[in-house]
């Protein structure tokens, strides 16, 4: 997993052996309250929608990740 802050957007990074895509594509629908994600090739890029701490967005979107992986 890895965060960078560009601007005013998240680029996320997540090990596809460890995070599941469907429970990826889950959060994605999720947060869509929060911010809106871009599926890039090897990355996503989270743009918030109201002003929210960027790198604290990208860590809470791994974990939210992590937490459906775990319930189901």
């Amino acid at each position: 997993m890895g965060i960078k802050i560009k601007k005013n957007e998240v680029h996320v990074s997540l090990n596809h052996e460890i995070y599941s895509s469907d429970a990826i594509n889950l959060a994605i629908k999720d947060y869509k309250d929060v911010c809106d994600v871009i599926k890039k090739e090897d990355y996503l890029v989270l743009t918030p929608k109201e002003e929210i701490e960027l790198d604290q967005l990208g860590y809470e979107f791994s974990n939210y990740v992590l937490g459906l992986m775990k319930n189901y």
